[in-house]
Parts: C-alpha cells; structure tokens; sequence
C-alpha cells in the first residue's frame, strides 16, 4: 500500500487504510467501455472546436471520470482540459469545474513525465480560477479538488520552483480561509489531506509550516471539520507516508522543521488528536527505518519528541487509573527499578505456581527461600499482575501470622502486591481493607524499630497512602492510615534521606493521601510534602524530585478540583502557595505553584469554583515570581551558578514555568529565565573554563564526563521549551528589563566565541570527543540565539522603539550571529528572516553599517591568536582556526551588502583594514571562504554613490594592484577561477574608462597566462586532450580574457587585443583554432557595431598571424617535411579563408 500510494493516488490510499470508503470522486463500480471514452474525449473536443458546452458534454467528463482507475490522460487531452478552462468564449457550469480538476489531477499523477509548459499553463489557469473566480464558483468540492491539484502539481519533481511556489501559496490561501467549506463534509477530508501531503513532500520549502498549520490547527476552527477516528487514522498515514518520502530522499532539513512544529513544540491552536496520530506516524516510519551518521542523530531526535508526545497523553491518563509513582517517574525523566517491576515478566504458569506456593506457606505455618523466590516472580509482572481479594487474604494472613517467621527482606514484597491489589480492584474488600489496616498498624507500631529498613518506610506510605484513597473505605481506617503515614514522614524520613530512587514511591504515597476523602492531617500531610527536604538527613533537593511535585501537586488537584473539593483546594492553596511556612525549602514551593498552575491553565471553572482558582491562581504566579525576585536581588543575573541553592531554583524555575503553561509576564521571571540559559542550561563560560584548567591536566575524561552527563540532562533536552517561555515573558516586560536581556545574551555569544575558540585551538587532535561533545550544547545554544534575535527583531520593528534602537539592535544582532556562526549547522527560516531584516535595517543607516564593518576582527587579531594560544607557547596558524574563519567568513557575506552605504569620509578608517583581512582570507585552503573574499572585493569596487567620486576611485584603483597581486600568486592552486574571474569583471565594469588598475590587470592575467602555456606547450602537448593541472588554468584565464573583450573599454581593448595576439600565437595549432573559432562566434554575435569594426580587422590579422607562425614552425624542422608543410599551409590558408567568410 505504501508503495502505490506513491505512484497512484494517495487520497484513495488514504480512505482504504483508514477504513473508509467514500465514493467522492466520480470512480464507479460500473466504468465506462474504451469506446464510451473515446467517444467521450471527442465531444469534449467538438466542445472545444465549437466554442459551447452543452449538457451531454457534462456527461462525457462523467463517463470519463466513471473509469478513474483505468483511465489514462495524455498531454493532448490535458491540453483539450485547459484550453477548455481558459477559453473565455465557453460558458462552463459550475458543476464541470472539479471534474475538469479531477481529469488534470489523472493526467499528472499517470504520466511518467508530465509536460512542464502544460503544468505552467495549468498552474495559470488554477491562479485565475481561485483568485478572480472562485467567489463566483464555490463550493467545497471545488476547494477539495483544487487542493489535491495544487498539491500534486508542486510534488511534481521537474516542475520550476516558481510555479511550486505558486501551487502551495494557493493551497495555503485556500485552507486558511476557506476551510469552512468541508466543515461537513467529511467525505472530502481525504482529498484535502492526500493535497496537503503531497506539499509537504513538495521538493520547495516555502509555506512549510503554514502548511503543517493546516495539518493539526485545522480542526479546531469554528465551522471547521470535525476531529474523528477515521481522520485521525488519515493523518496518521499521511504523516508516515511523508516523512517516509523525507527519509528516503534525506532531506534531513524538512525533517527538522517537521520535528519542530509536529511534535517537539506544540502550539496553541494544534489539536490534541492530530498531535498525538502526527506522533503516531512519525513512530511507525521510524520502527521500520534504518539510518546512519547524520540521519541517525535526527531520527533518534524525532523518536524521542514524538514517545514524549505520545507519553504526556498516555501517562497523564494511566496516572489515574493504575500506579501514581510509576507515572511520577515517567513524566519526570527518571527510570527506577525500585519497584520489582522488570523487563523480563513472568509466565502465567509461573505466576499460579508462585501463588501455589504462598499457600503452602500458609498452610505449612513455615516460610523458606522459595517462598521469597515465589514472591519475586509475582512482582517481575508488576505492570500485567492482578491481586484478586482471595490472594490479598493469602498476603494478609502470612503477615499477621505468629507462628510463621518471616525474612525482614519479604515483608516490602508483600506490601508491594497489596498494593497492586488495592489499586487494580475495581472494589477491594472492605473487610479485607480493615484487616489489612490492623496488620499495618501492628506492623509499623510494634515491630518497626526490629524491622527498619528504607523500602519498607516507602512500600509503608505508599500502601497507607493508597488505603486512605479508597472511596469506600471507612473514615475510621483512612484516619489510621493517615496518622500513620504522617508519623512515618516525620519520624523516619532519615532513612530514605540517601535513597533518592524510593522519593517516587513516597511522593505517591502523599498525593493518594491528599487526594483521601477525610480531611484530617491535611496540613501535616502538606508539611512533609513541602518540608521533608530541609531537614537534616532528608532526601536530597534535585531537579528530578522537583518535577515530580510539580506533577503529584498537578494530580491532587485535578482531583479536588474534579471532585469540587472546595474546602480542601482552600487549605492547599493558603498552605502550599499563600504562606510559605519557615521549614518549606524554596524549590519544593516553586514547583508545587509550577503544578497548580499547570492545572488551572487547562481546567474550566464557574461559579465559587471560579472565584477560588482565581485567588490560586493569582497566589500561585505570585509566589514563582517572589522567589524569582530573590534571586536576582541575592545573586544577580550572572552569578547564581555560584549558589548550589540558587542554581537549583533557577532551574526549577525554568522547568516550572515551561510545565505550568501561560504565566503572566514580570522582569524577575525574565531574569530568571536568561540567567538559567546562560548558566544552567548552556553552561559554557563555565565548561570552558574547567576544560581549558591546565592545573589539572589529568581530569579530561573527568571533564568530559560532566559535559556528557549535561548533554543527557531532562534540564538540557528542555532547553528548546524554556527558550519559548523566555522569548514569550520578554516581549511584556519593560524596556529597562529587556536592554538588561538583550545586552546578556549578546555578551555571551562574544564570550561564547572567545572560549571555543581557545578550546578548538588547545585540544582539536586531542580531545576530539570532547571538543565534539561540547559544540553540541553550542549548536542548543545558537539556536537559543536565534530564536531570540528573532523576537527581539519582530517587537523592536512593530513597537515605537526610535530607528536608532532599531539600528543598535540590528548590529547587535549581526555581531552574535557572527560569533555564533561556527555553530550554524541546519538551515533554519528563523535564522534566515532575521538575517533579512536586521541587514535591512543597517542598510538604511550610514552609521550602522560604520559600526557593523568596524565590529569585524583585526587584522592584527587574525593573525595573532588569542591570548591563551600565546600563553600556552601553542603555535597558531590563522589557517587552521575553524572558529574564527566560520565568523570572518559571515563578515566577507554580509559586509557586501552594506559596504554601498559607507560614506567616503569613513571609508579609509573602516574599510581599508577589512580590505587587508579580506586580502588574508582570500588565500585560504577553503575554495567557500576565498570566493567569498572575491565576492566581498566585487561589492566595493561596484560600490560607491556619493559625492567624493574621485577619492573613493582612487581607493579602488590602490587595491586593484594589490588584488591581482594576491589572486594570481595564488591562481590555481588555492585562489578559485570563479572568485577570481569575478573580482576582474568587477574591476572592469566599474573603474573609469582607460583605468592604470584596468591596463595592469589585463597585463597580469596575459603574463600569468604566458607562464602557463610556455610551462605547459614546450613539449606540444595535445591541447584537447590535456584537461588537468596548469593546462586548465590556462584555457580558464583565456576564457576570461576572452570574456573581457566585450566587457572592456574603448580605450583599454587595443592594448588587450595586442597582449591577447601575443598569448594566442604561443598556442599550439589545435589550441590557436579552437580559440579563434570562440572569437570569431563572440565577434559574430555582437551587437557593439563600433567595437565589432576593430575586432573585424584585428582578427582577421590574428588568423594571419597564426598562420604564419604554424608555417615557419614546420619550416624549421627541415627538409624532408617539405610536403607536410605545404599541406599545413594549405590547410591553414583553408581555414582562413572560411572563418574570413564567417566574418
């Protein structure tokens, strides 16, 4: 099926797949006869020839139409088709609009090799029918066919980009603002999706996103189609049906976009369905894929984003229904096997042998290592295990058993599976429930002190924790279950202090407590929730257990507010946010705050219950924001990673206000969240300086340790998340605030530069795994960047920020970008608007260009190394330093595009040294830097539009010497021919007429080239043959000369034609014709009468002259080759006379 979708037709693909059959298009049981459809396509052309259109030629496109299948359209029919559309004499019935659609959509997904010039024309007539007719024509089948068309024309391979871009800006026009005419009708649905498919595997990436837009957004629109199973199944296929095209032809930058707006980020108007059958397909493609080297990091990427996708669904509902401290794992990244739960579950026989054995146990009064052994093999199929009410009679009767003496290391076994059976019975025994609450409390009040260990503390207040969440469990037995527990947490909390794998199982034992039905021991309960960690000998404050509050504190209150638990939400809400009590640690607030605003961002209240998640709500925002204060007035922005305290609240505040969603924005949070980037979450500068410790020259692989364990940190893979947050709270913050962001970020892509630099420099050859590893959290980094230049673009352009602002901000910009360009692996739309508009920007100001070409390192700086390099005694070599080559090479990009608007007056001060940085670069081993030094060299000498015309000339015609100098030194074996051949054109196009610098460029290339062909031809080497080394070289500076012939002024060509006549005569025979075979074509062809006059005569003397030369060439080989050189003379005489004619 995979496989016909791609050469049939992907909407029907699509409905058999889905289980739907729908008969929208005209296919039909019953198809036409050959001769119906012959007779068919001939009214069709009558119609035509006849200039009307008449009922039985709407029942000819039907009988056509009958045999979609079978049915086969040429390019002639296809031409019939659109000559039909366009003719502006034939009145068509609206009727005929989608089935004259449907034919075109036959004829280019059947033909092998549709033609381009008819899917141009058809790609006119779609743009007139949907922009100047389709008011008057719509209708949603109409809209069903146009989008299937567009999109089917724009997957087309050979078909111009510009008509693709055409196709999917229509389809774009179409589904954002005529989607509400499919609303009802699901039946069309296929058609839309096969369209949208087909542009998103279109080979163009414009619309990109739109498109994805469309994808998961267009369900939740008002009058839009309705979500279902069936289209959810259709978006499910099509999202592997795409991305199996993606993958196959390795389009790795597609696939990134498609990561990022499917499923790593989802926004506001996707639906919830759609999101999670996107993620669907995406897993479905990738467990039948095989990927290698690039591929594979972005597949596994992809992976991981589409099973989070999946498991924020998932595991939210399986949170309540099954095991709250799996789920609390889960959500918060951490993988425990505290439980018995293993990869490798038991079979069934061996769980009713286990179970055999318990009994024997009981009837024996007697309990062995089996026994122990029986119990293990229950809990290896934790998740599969069901504990029916007469097996927990078996548990408790072994437990309360004083005759039977059980091993200390049973007795969490046996709590675990009356765990399992209290939370998988659908209704537990009430009496059982009451039997097990006595053996609890004689468990934990009578023999605990004997029996102490920390599994037992957490299988304890897991089970007492879930007791007390029972409905219909007695208020008497929650009660003990309760005031047990909390004696527990107060008493023994040491002993799990050490034991950072059973916090889940506690937690989840405090968040069945609070969510009990009684409300006795609510604020104890809540004490140790937001307490426990401060104490001394406690569990230990860590991101991981603070996400795990965040989501138990989600949980309980989605209870209470489900159940309308008002007074209980008023005791959370005065305990846990209102009033922070002097024993609660700070991270363990900000996340329970994170977790009820999580809850109500996504709850609908009324009535009283709107009035108390109001005052959360706003206590809740108030109480991030108070610790958020604290830190910036106690650390500053830049200095809490000092504070292990305050390092740990800034990431839990970052964390917490990705998780709680829409939080209102203030300049602590901002704050906060730049100092957590900078320091937490791209920790750099502060690698950097560990890396580069030469005090400790033995802890490499210590230090590479740290960066692989961040690298695989739940902190670091949300760091595409919390710079969302980030860019969202800066755009409602004062201006103060965001100068303060601004001027953070900036000065940390320079310190970002300066320190990988350093580190490429000590340890590339070295440390490879190291330095590779560490570029990683770089490249996270410049995407941060990115990101927020774009914002910081967007709100600076539409607000009433001055131009000045605008143009700071804009030279801002390019100068991060700059330092951050060794980073820039992937293409991103992002990076490229904002490039866009801040160069733009600075293009408008004299003074910003000033600033940006000023802001390019040194000559000085280039050559020199930095510091460290020089204290070190390293020896630096320019060449080699990957880091600032990838910077110097986005100045030799961007600077052309400004160096226009560079007043003279400055120019000698800014421009001469970038000249001599350029000059530098050109002579690199990379071919991409050395064009764009030509490139950048191209863009002055065609600059310049001021005033002082004579001063700025005279500046270029200084560096042209230089120029040719440094090009042909270097010519061929560094300098490139393309660079270097656009340097000269340059040069010449825009230097006065009779220029010196015109005169001794020509004289260089001549000479340079004289060298190569008096190298190459001594030995009369085959000219045509020879198409390697210096022979290349050659013919490619003759070339240019050539080229130059028509380019060059009146007064410099004598002087060129004299110097060319000289390098053409030293040419071997062959290599003589075939030069004056181009000139002669070049001369034949121009349109310059007055330079055409003297290359008539002066190529005609050429001819001659070659003649001449290849005559008294064979004279002076003697005698005996007498004859052979009449025939040369002969046959040279020949040629003469025909290219003579030509002329």
């Amino acid at each position: 099926m995979a496989k016909q979708a791609t050469t049939l037709f992907l909407e029907e693909w699509l409905r058999s797949i889905s289980g739907c059959n729908s008969n929208v298009d005209s296919t039909n049981s019953s198809s036409s006869s050959a001769r119906a459809i012959i007779q068919a396509w001939a009214e069709l052309r009558d119609s035509l020839q006849n200039q009307s259109f008449h009922t039985h030629h709407l029942q000819s496109l039907k009988t056509l139409l009958n045999s979609q299948t079978s049915l086969h359209v040429a390019d002639p029919q296809a031409k019939v088709v659109l000559s039909l559309l366009s003719s502006s004499y034939i009145s068509l019935p609206n009727e005929s609009y989608p089935l004259f659609l449907r034919l075109l959509y036959i004829w280019v997904r059947k033909s092998f090799r549709p033609s381009l010039v008819l899917i141009n024309s058809a790609v006119e007539v779609l743009s007139h029918l949907f922009n100047a007719q389709f008011d008057s024509r719509k209708c949603p089948l109409l809209l069903s066919e146009g989008v299937l068309l567009l999109g089917a024309f724009a997957f087309v391979p050979s078909l111009s980009e510009g008509s693709k871009t055409v196709c999917l800006d229509m389809l774009c026009r179409l589904l954002e603002e005529e989607y509400q005419l499919i609303g009802s009708y699901g039946e069309l649905i296929s058609d839309v999706l096969a369209g949208i498919g087909y542009a998103l595997s279109s080979s163009v990436n414009v619309h990109y996103v739109r498109i994805l837009d469309s994808l998961l957004g267009i369900w939740g629109k008002e009058g839009g189609p309705c979500s279902s199973i069936t289209h959810g199944l259709m978006i499910l296929h099509l999202v592997e049906w795409v991305l199996s095209s993606l993958i196959n032809f390795r389009c790795f930058e597609k696939i990134n976009v498609f990561a990022c707006e499917s499923v790593e980020i989802s926004k506001a108007n996707y639906v919830p369905f759609a999101i999670v059958m996107s993620a669907a397909g995406v897993l479905r493609v990738l467990n039948g894929s095989k990927m290698n080297g690039l591929g594979l990091d972005i597949v596994s990427k992809l992976r991981g984003s589409a099973e989070d996708r999946l498991g924020i669904v998932k595991m939210a509902k399986q949170a309540t229904t099954l095991f709250l401290e799996e789920w609390l794992r889960s959500i918060s990244g951490c993988n425990s096997n505290v439980d018995s739960t293993n990869s490798s579950s038991s079979s069934a026989r061996a769980i009713i042998q286990a179970w055999a054995e318990l009994r024997d146990s009981l009837q024996n009064q007697s309990f062995h290592t089996h026994h122990l052994q029986s119990l293990k093999t229950l809990l290896n199929s934790q998740t599969s295990l069901h504990v029916a009410d007469p097996q927990a009679k078996v548990v408790l009767s072994l437990l309360s058993s004083s005759y039977i003496s059980l091993p200390n290391e049973s007795y969490p076994l046996f709590l675990r599976l009356l765990y399992i059976w209290v939370r998988k019975s659908f209704r537990p025994s009430l009496v059982l429930i009451n039997s097990a609450v006595e053996v609890l409390s004689h468990l934990f009040n009578a023999q605990f002190d004997s029996r102490k260990c920390p599994l037992l503390l957490s299988e304890g207040v897991l089970l007492l924790g879930a007791f007390a969440f029972v409905p219909s469990s007695s208020e008497g037995s929650k009660t003990v279950c309760l005031d047990m527990l909390c004696r527990l947490l107060e008493e023994e909390y040491q002993l799990i202090g050490s034991y950072g794998e059973l916090i889940s199982d506690v937690l989840a034992g405090i968040g069945y407590a609070l969510s009990s039905s009684v409300n006795v021991h609510y604020v104890r309960i809540l004490d140790s929730l937001l307490g426990i960690w401060g104490k001394e000998g406690g569990p230990c404050s860590s991101i991981t257990h603070g996400l795990m509050i965040l989501h138990l504190v989600e949980w309980v209150l989605s209870s209470l507010i489900n159940f309308r638990c008002f007074e209980k939400i008023n005791v959370f809400a005065c305990e846990s946010v209102e009033i922070s009590k002097a024993n609660y640690v700070p991270f363990a607030i900000v996340m329970s705050a994170a977790g009820v605003l999580r809850v109500l961002n996504g709850s609908k209240m009324n009535g009283l219950g709107l009035d108390i998640v109001s005052k959360l709500r706003g206590s809740a925002e108030d109480r991030v924001e108070f610790f958020a204060r604290d830190i910036i007035s106690r650390s500053g922005v830049m200095n809490a990673d000092n504070d292990p305290t305050c390092s740990l609240l800034l990431q839990c505040i970052s964390l917490a206000l990705t998780r709680s969603g829409p939080v209102s924005s203030c300049a602590p949070l901002l704050m906060c969240l730049a100092s957590a980037l900078l320091t937490e979450i791209f920790p750099l500068r502060h690698l950097y300086t560990k890396v580069l410790d030469f005090s400790h020259r033995n802890s490499a692989r210590l230090r590479h340790d740290e960066v692989k364990k961040h690298l695989e940190s739940f902190l670091f893979k949300e760091a595409g998340a919390i710079t969302s947050v980030f860019c969202n709270q800066y755009v409602s913050v004062d201006v103060e605030s965001k100068g303060v962001v601004e001027n953070l970020i900036w000065d940390y892509c320079q310190d970002i530069y300066l320190g990988h630099r350093q580190v490429v420099l000590m340890l590339r050859g070295k440390e490879n795994e190291l330095v590779g590893d560490t570029e990683k959290i770089a490249e996270y980094a410049f995407l941060m960047v990115v990101l927020f230049a774009l914002t910081v673009m967007k709100h600076k352009f539409n607000s009433k920020s001055t131009q000045e602002t605008q143009w700071d901000v804009s030279v801002r910009i390019l100068v991060s970008f700059s330092c951050l360009e060794y980073f820039r692996r992937i293409h991103l739309p992002e990076y490229m608007d904002t490039i866009r508009g801040v160069v733009a920007s600075v293009q408008e100001n004299e003074s910003a260009c000033v600033s940006f070409v000023e802001s390019m390192p040194s000559y000085m700086d280039m050559t020199n190394g930095t510091k460290f390099s020089l204290s070190q005694k390293v020896e630096y070599v320019w060449s080699n330093d990957d880091v600032q080559t990838a910077r110097i090479l986005f100045y030799l990009r961007v600077i052309p595009t400004c160096i226009e608007h560079v007043p003279y007056l400055t120019l000698r001060k800014v421009v001469i040294p970038t000249m001599f940085s350029m000059f530098l670069y050109m002579g690199h081993p990379n071919g991409k830097v050395a064009r764009a030094s030509h490139s950048m060299f191209a863009a002055f000498i065609s600059s310049g539009k001021d005033l002082v015309q004579d001063e700025r000339l005279s500046l270029k015609e200084q560096f042209v010497f230089y120029y040719m100098q440094r090009s042909l030194s270097g010519y061929p074996a560094i300098t490139p021919f393309e660079g270097m051949a656009s340097g000269v054109v340059a040069l010449v196009r825009n230097l006065p007429a009779g220029s010196p610098a015109i005169f001794y460029c020509i004289h260089s290339l001549v000479e340079k080239g004289s060298t190569f062909c008096g190298d190459i031809f001594a030995q009369e080497a085959d000219w045509l043959r020879n198409r390697q080394g210096d022979s290349d070289a050659c013919k490619k500076i003759l070339e240019l000369l050539l080229r130059l012939i028509s380019l060059i002024d009146i007064q410099v060509l004598p002087n060129l034609m004299k110097l060319l006549a000289q390098l053409i005569v030293q040419l071997p025979k062959d290599g003589q014709n075939m030069v004056l075979n181009e000139l002669y074509s070049q001369v034949a062809e121009s349109d310059d009468v007055t330079r055409k006059l003297t290359l008539v005569s002066w190529l005609q003397s050429l001819s001659y002259l070659c003649a001449q030369a290849t005559s008294g060439s064979a004279t002076s080989k003697g005698v005996q080759k007498e004859v052979n050189m009449t025939s040369a003379w002969s046959t040279d005489s020949l040629i003469l006379s025909r290219l003579n004619a030509r002329l």
